[in-house]
């Protein structure tokens, strides 16, 4: 009964805004509310979750919510070496308590996503949570920020490359499924992949298949694409003749930009045709 009072409570400080906007005070009763809901023990703020909903608190006030206390307790907490143990069980109860269908999911924050998938790698759960996070992913990559993605060089200090580790196998899943948003997308694989193919362990089959991630028809401009091949370049001195045409195949040179082709008939690792058919355009 003291947690039911407890929620009809929160609900009516959300659901009457021109009641608790009357003085200033209890607008940082409201706050205060929050940051004492967030400090609580989790299986009783479990249970005052279920009791706002049940009080028909919206989803878009709910979801913040849990947001926030996954964050203090598990994804940025200072504690993290007390709560080791219990991370994982945790992060599973999260993810049971978070609308990922619906409206609920549209007031997680983009970047949350990717904090929760690369906590979950992280603390190795199961393969069923990590899949419905890719599949929300998946959906609302339009609105993703590039800063916001699985880098696995920020965590990873093996030997073995980069492009075979967990992050960027999810992230290349993720960015698989078919958009609606397709060059929006494209692009932001684009940028993911200038900032991964710097690997010198890289081969270059395997970046191929990255750069097949997305179609190449979904890029309606190859500027970024010619940076990324680039980078690539960079870091692969070594690359023979063959080596190079095989990666260059995919860039359409009257896709580039002035700026990107000027850039271009100065690179000397390009491939001496692909120069020439770009000084033929200009």
């Amino acid at each position: 009964m003291c947690i039911e009072a407890l929620s009809f409570m929160a609900c009516m400080e959300i659901l009457d805004p021109e009641g608790r906007c009357e003085r200033v005070n209890e607008i940082a009763e409201v706050d205060v509310w929050i940051n004492d809901l967030v400090a609580l023990p989790f299986e009783f703020f479990k249970r005052i979750i279920g009791s706002l909903r049940r009080q028909g608190m919206k989803e878009k006030y709910v979801t913040p919510i849990i947001v926030l206390y996954a964050s203090n307790w598990i994804l940025f907490s200072k504690r993290s070496a007390e709560i080791d143990s219990n991370s994982a069980s945790m992060l599973q109860s999260i993810l049971d308590l978070l609308a990922l269908r619906g409206r609920g999911s549209r007031a997680v924050p983009m970047g949350f996503y990717f904090t929760l998938l690369s906590k979950s790698i992280e603390l190795g759960l199961g393969n069923d949570n990590k899949a419905k996070l890719q599949d929300q992913r998946a959906t609302l990559l339009q609105f993703a920020q590039v800063e916001g993605y699985l880098y696995p060089e920020k965590r990873s200090s093996d030997s073995s490359s980069i492009s075979s580790s967990e992050e960027v196998i999810v992230m290349e899943e993720i960015f698989h499924t078919p958009s609606t948003s397709g060059s929006l997308v494209a692009e932001l694989w684009n940028y993911y992949l200038s900032h991964i193919v710097s690997d010198p362990k890289m081969e270059p089959k395997r970046f191929t298949e990255l750069l097949e991630t997305t179609p190449i028809s979904w890029r309606q401009s190859h500027d970024q694409l010619y940076r990324a091949i680039n980078s690539f370049h960079q870091a692969h001195q070594d690359l023979n003749h063959d080596e190079k045409a095989a990666v260059c195949k995919y860039l359409n040179c009257q896709k580039l930009s002035q700026e990107a082709c000027v850039e271009a008939v100065q690179n000397d690792m390009l491939p001496l045709r692909l120069i020439v058919e770009i000084l033929f355009i200009q």
